[in-house]
């Protein structure tokens, strides 16, 4: 997680123009230490995961650290799970993780691939939801979930008025 700090960095001051890099694309292309997918996957996980201490992060790897973020906080904070984060590989970390979020929608986890354009518009519309829902710490899970079944009430409403 070192990496994606410096990584965030880089980006939130944009060092990346004293290094002569028209972009932070171009910067992570060229100069970064890991894979433009690697530094996207740990930003993502270094954002989601605020509420956990600088510490515990960079003892966590990324594969458990992408599987935190998809916890709610309340879980993902206690210090039993945070240890066996620290201590687990991911294939082993997954089953501790389903175990302590019965009903957050992990029992079944599928990997999608996204641009960092896609993404992007995903966490814009995310961060939206949280915020017309007045629930800042809503996981990405359940956030998309809601998104899912508003606008699917929003649809059945359009039908009810055109018949």
């Amino acid at each position: 997680m070192e990496a994606a700090d410096v990584a965030m960095t880089v980006q939130d001051s944009q060092l990346w123009r004293e290094g002569g890099y028209h972009s932070f694309e171009d910067w992570l292309k060229k100069a970064a230490v890991r894979s433009r997918s690697w530094v996207y996957l740990a930003l993502a996980a270094r954002k989601e995961l605020r509420d956990i201490s600088d510490e515990d992060l960079r003892q966590i790897p990324l594969g458990n650290a992408d599987i935190l973020k998809m916890l709610p906080k309340a879980i993902r904070g206690s210090q039993e799970l945070l240890e066996a984060a620290r201590s687990t590989p991911p294939r082993t970390f997954i089953s501790r993780a389903i175990a302590a979020s019965a009903g957050s929608y992990l029992e079944k986890l599928v990997k999608r691939s996204f641009t960092s354009g896609q993404w992007e518009e995903i966490e814009a519309r995310i961060e939206l939801f949280r915020k017309a829902t007045n629930e800042p710490t809503l996981g990405y899970a359940e956030a998309l979930l809601g998104i899912v079944i508003s606008w699917e009430q929003s649809m059945e409403q359009l039908a009810r008025l055109r018949q």
